[in-house]
């Protein structure tokens, strides 16, 4: 039988977010969930199974409002903090309180779910678990659009039969959005704590698979290492053939990464990433100058519910996180991906080379060109720079930022 696959009913003018809610309140399961041409997970109808209910629609962030059972960044309470194990902060990707929130909650009864990397598939997904041996294996940033299919209806199925058991769930700003949706239509009456992240877009897995292309055999990677420290973004990668430490500046999946051109059609106008929140508490790097000489990585700790307040001071005060300092929040946003990206049709330019057959390394050379002059010679003073030694470069940055 040949299937038939259109968007969500209606037209709209956003773009799936590829979260997977609609297909978890489907009762026709009429709905079905791949990767589309560009790498990103996206949702499709079934029609000849749809009896049009609008349940999907309902819970569709396409058919949303942004300030829908959200709340503004600006209200929010902006802590500084870290991990006070060592050893947590080194294997994290920025202070380590991520890692220390799942931990307590774990220990105190709570499920996790949370973004693991499949070195099988080479794919990232959210699991659910009460296993410490699992948690460990959610550490660190995964950049790349995780699958959540399984793991809400996993979800769905565990609250109904246990009805006391509690829940503390991560994921990307947008995750979170459709996440609350789902519980709301589903009268979800479990406790579920829930941490997003200063999230600068999804990255394609169109882009991943042609960088893989670069390291055969390829059996683990960790998207985020501080071999370089916390402020020198580095890819560490292990193959059959060894092990490579890629600096940003000079690892073509950074670069496609951070010229924010090949990134999901969403991420360049969300507003749940630059003014609105779903979560609990907001969580990423606390980058500028008040840290940094902190190479161990500090987290900013954005407290957005009562829950969240409580959960924070809880981490304090059994000594499983040091607050730095409370810090106004525009200390930390103004070095975060806040605002719109542009360059759209660079980023349909770029897409049509990369379907077309065209290498990774040619198709960044190729849109980079399209960019104006400003950007292109920011890209080449980064990679000068990206060849002075650390110790040096860190130095140089201090000075810089100082004014000497």
């Amino acid at each position: 039988m040949s299937m038939k696959l259109n968007n969500i009913s209606g037209s709209s003018s956003r773009f799936c977010i590829g979260c997977g809610v609609c297909l978890t309140v489907c009762p026709q399961d009429a709905l079905c969930y791949r990767l589309n041409d560009e790498g990103f997970y996206e949702a499709f109808v079934l029609e000849e199974k749809c009896v049009h209910c609008g349940l999907c629609r309902r819970v569709c962030y396409k058919f949303s409002e942004d300030n829908e059972d959200t709340v503004k960044l600006e209200d929010g309470i902006l802590w500084a903090a870290q991990s006070v194990q060592e050893e947590v902060k080194q294997s994290c990707t920025s202070g380590g309180v991520a890692y220390e929130i799942a931990r307590y909650c774990l220990v105190n009864g709570y499920k996790v779910a949370g973004v693991v990397y499949d070195n099988e598939t080479h794919c990232a997904k959210t699991v659910l678990t009460d296993s410490m041996e699992r948690l460990e294996q959610m550490k660190g940033s995964k950049y790349l659009q995780a699958d959540m299919q399984e793991v809400l209806r996993e979800l769905m199925k565990d609250c109904a039969l246990h009805p006391e058991q509690k829940y503390v769930y991560f994921g990307t700003p947008c995750q979170i959005n459709g996440l609350k949706r789902l519980l709301s239509i589903r009268r979800i009456r479990n406790e579920v704590l829930t941490v997003d992240l200063f999230c600068h877009g999804v990255p394609s897995y169109k882009v991943w698979d042609e960088y893989r292309k670069y390291f055969p055999a390829l059996h683990s990677v960790v998207f985020r290492s501080k071999k370089r420290g916390w402020h020198n973004f580095t890819l560490a990668l292990e193959t059959d053939f060894g092990k490579y430490y890629r600096v940003a500046e000079r690892d073509l999946f950074y670069q496609a990464f951070f010229d924010n051109i090949l990134l999901n059609k969403p991420c360049f106008d969300c507003k749940l990433r630059s003014r609105y929140v779903s979560a609990d508490i907001r969580l990423g790097d606390f980058w500028g100058k008040k840290y940094q000489t902190y190479e161990d990585g500090v987290s900013a700790c954005l407290i957005l519910s009562d829950k969240g307040e409580h959960l924070f001071h809880q981490l304090v005060n059994e000594g499983r996180i040091k607050p730095i300092a409370k810090e106004p929040i525009e200390e930390c946003m103004v070095f975060q991906s806040h605002s719109d990206y542009s360059y759209w049709p660079v980023r349909e330019y770029a897409f049509n080379c990369l379907k077309g057959g065209i290498s990774l390394k040619q198709t960044v050379r190729k849109y980079r060109k399209m960019l104006p002059y400003s950007h292109r010679l920011k890209f080449r003073i980064k990679r000068w720079l990206s060849f002075v030694p650390v110790e040096l470069f860190r130095q140089m940055k201090i000075w810089y930022r100082r004014g000497i």
